[in-house]
């Protein structure tokens, strides 16, 4: 029921105006998973590296090559295709086929067939393959960003989600308040007390410019959460703000093991160290000499193209190195000093993670101490502003210290809500930094 409704919003939310629909916290995650741009730009991306690894496949497919010349005077005409592949391993396998028709009735064609593999200097398999196993490697960096993403694309819906519903619970002690102040500046004038007056005229417009202030944080947060999840400025929004505070259990030693095997941040900064590992050992190998051995066989035409003539086996070495192999040594040793920065970018960004996990734990327990003490007050305020009110209306205080006793008890409801929603943002940010 759910999917049906965010399918029906998807379909919807290009239109300037629709009819308003309301929109629970699990609806706004499922609604910004499928229509947030910055989530498309990374999945398109990510489809973009699993092309470039299809092209890097590219070096293993079957290539042909043909050509054909014709002699103006001579009248001669010459032709020769090509069929060529390459192995792992540094081995390259052609076929020619080539034939020749000087015009005079003597034809000749001839077929060769060659292999070479590089047996010094490289040549290994790993070499052979280090293109296309970086780009596997970048295919899973590629999917682990636009995972990260969608983990953070969650965070930031349920924080701003949380302010709203902190903007609009205290839009509505606000607006108790303001009522509460023009009742009071009636009782105030009935019995025709100056002072009392006076302060409770002053109660009405500042608690009217807080009622302001709250609606103008609504509509700007809407307007954010609506730019965030990729839905239509001009939609007509609306949300299901229930609210129900609940604690949350965390293993902080557990959250740093799952925290080391599975954060995106730590498996893309030890892919990035493998494609360095991978480079090394073909770089050092490069050092040396580079010795391609290989072997031809070619088969001559003895009369037209039958191929029936002579045939001759060659093999051949061919060398080549730049003296001393100073270049690729520097190069492997370049790498070497990049795997053991990473190495050490690895080991900060592992305890940067702890110092964070560590951090937002005392952070919830201490919040969630907050929120007890502040209940408690919640409770002391609400019997210190029933007495107030008594003592008021006996006429034994002025307004003003009974309107103190009233502020007292709705900051006090106030400071838990932004309590409660803080926990909350709380949590989803250790969630998020944890990698869950």
């Amino acid at each position: 029921m759910n999917s049906l409704r965010v399918l029906t919003l998807c379909l919807l939310s290009g239109l300037s105006a629709v009819a308003q629909e309301s929109l629970s916290l699990n609806e706004c995650l499922a609604y910004a998973l499928v229509n947030s741009r910055e989530l498309h730009k990374l999945r398109i991306a990510q489809d973009s590296q699993k092309l470039n690894t299809m092209v890097r496949r590219g070096k293993f497919r079957f290539g042909i090559s043909a050509n054909s010349s014709h002699g103006i005077e001579a009248e001669d005409t010459t032709g020769s295709v090509t069929l060529r592949k390459e192995l792992p391993g540094s081995i390259n396998v052609s076929a020619t086929g080539a034939a020749n028709d000087y015009g005079d009735s003597t034809d000749t064609a001839q077929m060769a067939f060659q292999i070479s593999k590089v047996i010094l200097g490289g040549g290994s398999i790993q070499e052979s393959m280090l293109d296309i196993d970086n780009s596997l490697l970048d295919e899973l960096v590629k999917q682990n960003q636009v995972r990260r993403y969608e983990r953070e694309l969650s965070y930031r819906v349920k924080r701003n989600f949380y302010r709203l519903i902190r903007n609009k619970q205290t839009l509505r002690i606000n607006q108790m308040r303001l009522e509460r102040a023009r009742k009071n500046l009636e009782h105030a004038v009935e019995r025709q007390r100056p002072l009392d007056i006076a302060t409770a005229r002053t109660e009405v417009p500042e608690n009217e410019a807080a009622v302001l202030r709250a609606e103008r944080l609504i509509a700007s947060s809407l307007d954010e959460l609506k730019e965030l999840i990729g839905m239509e400025m001009l939609f007509a929004l609306s949300l299901d703000t229930t609210f129900a505070f609940a604690e949350s259990e965390f293993d902080i030693s557990d959250d740093i093991i799952f925290c080391y095997a599975n954060h995106e941040d730590i498996l893309n900064a030890e892919l990035q160290k493998k494609k360095l590992e991978n480079e090394l050992p073909v770089r050092r190998a490069r050092r040396l000499p580079k010795v391609t051995l290989s072997g031809t066989a070619t088969q001559d035409s003895e009369d037209g193209v039958n191929l029936s003539g002579d045939s001759e086996g060659r093999v051949g070495l061919a060398l080549s190195w730049e003296l001393g192999g100073v270049t690729e040594r520097l190069n492997a040793e370049r790498l070497t000093n990049d795997v053991r920065s990473k190495q050490i970018d690895i080991l900060d960004l592992k305890q940067g993670k702890v110092r964070s996990i560590r951090d937002l734990g005392r952070r919830l327990e201490e919040t969630l101490q907050l929120i007890r003490l502040q209940e408690q007050k919640i409770t002391v305020a609400e019997l210190r502003s029933e007495l107030y009110a008594d003592r008021w209306e006996n006429g034994e205080i002025d307004i003003l210290e009974y309107i103190r006793s009233q502020n007292d008890l709705e900051n006090s409801r106030i400071a838990l809500i932004n309590h409660q929603t803080s926990y909350m943002e709380l949590v989803g940010e250790y969630d998020f930094t944890v990698g869950r």
